[in-house]
């Protein structure tokens, strides 16, 4: 039997999450498991694999501890706010070329406010890979973002709430006009 955790607790907000997005543990994890990260890992050290699960493990939970969705705009937030937090060269990558992407094939959609705003967001705010969370999901969300220093993501969320069609990058196109009024 599943117990659901405490109303307005980050266990309750990861439950709610992961449930809504049709996610599970078993799922990242198998989706990791490549034969490229078995080259990887024979190189690495104890503690380097540590982190990489780690980071791996913690992906949804950076989804709900900054408020970013899974769309590719929140998607693109969080990688920000990620290679920020853990300075990566691959994920540093991926969002170049997704800022390049979003800047040739929908020109008034500018993404790099929002990319700023995840770097910012993970400057100010504890790094994640640190943190017991396993000892602290009863605890209440609000509080411990407070705590930790993880600011809202304004920019997303006034998207998300304004124009939420154009979280999808194919539909920011037609709605350049909603664009410019929310950004």
């Amino acid at each position: 039997m599943v117990v659901k955790p405490p109303a307005n607790s980050i266990g309750r907000a990861y439950y709610d999450f992961v449930h809504a997005e049709d996610l599970s543990a078993d799922g990242l994890i198998a989706s990791s498991d490549t034969s490229a990260r078995e080259d990887i890992y024979r190189v690495l050290s104890g503690d380097e694999i540590w982190l990489a699960d780690r980071l791996r493990d913690i992906h949804d939970l950076q989804h709900v501890m900054t408020g970013y969705g899974r769309d590719p705009v929140g998607e693109l937030s969080l990688l920000s706010f990620m290679k920020t937090q853990t300075p990566n060269r691959g994920i540093s990558f991926i969002v170049w070329i997704a800022k390049w992407k979003y800047l040739r094939e929908v020109p008034q959609f500018d993404v790099r406010p929002l990319i700023r705003e995840g770097a910012q967001i993970a400057r100010q705010a504890t790094w994640m890979a640190e943190i017991e969370w396993e000892e602290r999901l009863a605890e209440p969300i609000d509080a411990v973002r407070s705590e930790l220093g993880f600011q809202p993501p304004h920019r997303y969320q006034r998207l998300r709430e304004q124009a939420p069609q154009l979280l999808l990058r194919r539909e920011a196109i037609s709605s350049s006009a909603t664009l410019r009024r929310v950004l």
